[in-house]
């Protein structure tokens, strides 16, 4: 599950991962970069439709080697 304040959520019955950004629109600012993902709450028959923190998650990625060798 993704935790950030850029994410909505929609009822399974409702929703068309088509129409990720559409569904943000309306709780956070959008731009036409923005990258959309989500994740099934299937006990809740929710979606989380969310923005990544794309840099953010890249960054740990790519020096997760090095972060964990100072730990």
């Amino acid at each position: 599950m993704h935790d950030n304040s850029l994410n909505t959520f929609v009822p399974s019955a409702l929703f068309d991962a088509d129409n990720l950004g559409s569904y943000l629109q309306y709780n956070v600012k959008i731009f036409p970069t923005d990258y959309f993902d989500y994740d099934e709450i299937s006990s809740h028959q929710l979606q989380n439709i969310y923005i990544p923190y794309v840099q953010f998650n890249n960054f740990l990625l790519t020096n997760s080697e090095v972060l964990l060798s100072k730990m």
